[in-house]
């Protein structure tokens, strides 16, 4: 046995090195994947709080009429708040490519939101269950529901969203409840 130590010295001290190395190469890899999902988790969650902002700062916008400053004050806000969720969700997509429905979903609600009545000094109050809010709102909901699904996917494993999508296309299915004769 002491033989084959001494004859294998210099392969063995190489293998330990060998295994160091991979052992770090492993780890850092773990650790990035890992930084990375709690990057884009923080960053979502950002984006789903500012757009609630944007949704109560709407409210207060359209329940309010008209007014010079103040109004363009708000108005100049929630528009400058609507730009940046666009731009991080953008941003977003960049990073992670599980965010393609989040982006149209930021397009449907930078519609919604600078849609005609906005900014303009002829609008109408709106309360909270006028159509102006409510699709300024669904168009929320549809942006942190995709901002979500786009999240889960981007760090769920591969077998695990097959499942999903079976699961998901099993459930689609609609078989009658009575046989038609």
């Amino acid at each position: 046995m002491k033989e084959f130590f001494s004859e294998y010295k210099d392969a063995l001290i190489t293998v330990g090195w060998l295994l160091a190395a991979a052992g770090w190469v492993i780890s850092n890899f773990q650790a990035n994947k890992r930084e990375k999902r709690k990057e884009t988790r923080s960053e979502v969650d950002a984006i789903c709080k500012a757009a609630a902002e944007v949704v109560a700062n709407c409210r207060v916008y359209y329940s309010a009429l008209p007014s010079n400053d103040e109004d363009d004050t708000r108005a100049a806000e929630i528009a400058f708040e609507v730009h940046r969720i666009v731009k991080r969700t953008e941003r977003l997509r960049g990073r992670v490519s599980s965010f393609e429905e989040a982006v149209v979903a930021v397009g449907s609600f930078y519609e919604a939101v600078t849609a005609e009545p906005f900014q303009s000094k002829s609008r109408e109050t709106h309360g909270p269950g006028s159509p102006v809010l409510l699709g300024i709102e669904e168009s929320v909901h549809s942006l942190i529901d995709q901002l979500e699904e786009g999240f889960t996917l981007a760090f769920t494993k591969p077998w695990l969203r097959f499942r999903r999508a079976v699961k998901n296309e099993l459930n689609n299915w609609r078989f009658p409840k009575k046989i038609p004769e």
